[in-house]
């Protein structure tokens, strides 16, 4: 079975082709949301100006120096920044 890896989503989505013996049983499981559209700058504004059952990243940040890593990487510091008004 050849399966096509998802993989360098930062460098143009190229994926990993991996092929697996026939012999093997695989089973591909997929993070919720994986085949969702991504979401608009306003979007992605609103959900984290509104979490659910959570402060806002801006409320957890307060008295903090440095912004969550996985924040940064995902997002990229300039749009970080922008989003929370740093």
């Amino acid at each position: 079975m050849i399966y096509n890896l998802p993989a360098n989503n930062l460098y143009g989505d190229l994926p990993v082709t991996i092929d697996f013996p026939d012999n093997w049983e695989i089973h591909v499981s997929e993070i919720n949301g994986y085949n969702k559209k991504p979401m608009e700058c306003t979007e992605l504004k609103k959900a984290m100006d509104q979490p659910v059952g959570v402060p806002t990243i801006k409320e957890g940040a307060k008295n903090k120096k440095v912004l969550s890593s996985s924040l940064m990487i995902s997002l990229g510091r300039h749009r970080a920044r922008k989003l929370l008004r740093l």
